[in-house]
């Protein structure tokens, strides 16, 4: 049975208008230790941005360009943070995403985005990751990216989930084939990084191809216990 902490289908209507002050899901024990996600708040700050910049060379190795090449160079970690928190929330408060933080052991690990959320015909949505370096291994990502599929399957009760990765990026490979997901196709020069235009895999799910959820998946499986 599926848990969902401060967050119920009546209170769904107050997420997307900004009133939920916090969102949890459920926890999960991996070998690593104790993983969930919430909402990120204005006091991650430091702890966000102490994150990205030990693991910015990992981080920089898949994730696309900014708009403004010497964005990461240029501005102060205050600065960047209060720039991404405020595009995190007004992207909340639209309906386009959802953004998270992974929590391990009580400690800021990640963050994790449902963005481009379609509604309609589609009712998809992509989701993204990244893990502090120090933290990687240990089922920390794979259970990030499963309660976040959970989450746009069962709370905003999406049809689709899809992901991005490059070919050579195995870790990530890895991570959505354990999470249900499969490879669809191939997208020619997607995304740049690095100043060069990259191909890359598309990878998806439905709601029909994990009816025990992808939680569920990682439980029977023996890589997670829920707590």
């Amino acid at each position: 049975m599926k848990k969902w902490t401060c967050c119920s289908w009546r209170n769904v209507a107050r997420f997307w208008s900004g009133e939920e002050e916090e969102l949890l899901t459920e926890r999960l024990r991996v070998s690593a230790g104790e993983v969930y996600l919430r909402l990120p708040r204005w006091s991650d700050g430091t702890a966000v941005m102490s994150s990205r910049a030990r693991s910015q060379r990992e981080i920089a190795e898949w994730e696309p360009d900014p708009e403004d090449p010497l964005y990461w160079k240029e501005r102060p970690p205050a600065q960047q943070w209060r720039d991404t928190y405020r595009w995190l929330m007004e992207g909340r408060r639209v309906g386009v995403m959802v953004p998270f933080v992974i929590v391990l052991n009580g400690q800021i690990a990640g963050q994790v985005l449902l963005n481009n959320v379609e509604y309609g015909a589609v009712r998809g949505v992509t989701v993204g990751y990244w893990v502090d370096s120090r933290m990687t291994g240990g089922g920390v990502a794979t259970a990030a990216a499963a309660l976040a599929m959970d989450y746009a399957f069962d709370v905003m009760r999406l049809h689709r989930v899809q992901a991005t990765v490059h070919p050579d990026n195995a870790a990530s490979r890895c991570v959505l084939g354990k999470v249900g997901m499969r490879q669809e196709g191939v997208l020619q020069r997607y995304l740049r990084i690095k100043g060069r235009y990259l191909t890359h895999e598309l990878w998806a799910a439905t709601a029909e191809e994990l009816p025990q959820g992808a939680v569920g998946r990682l439980v029977a499986a023996g890589k997670a216990q829920r707590l």
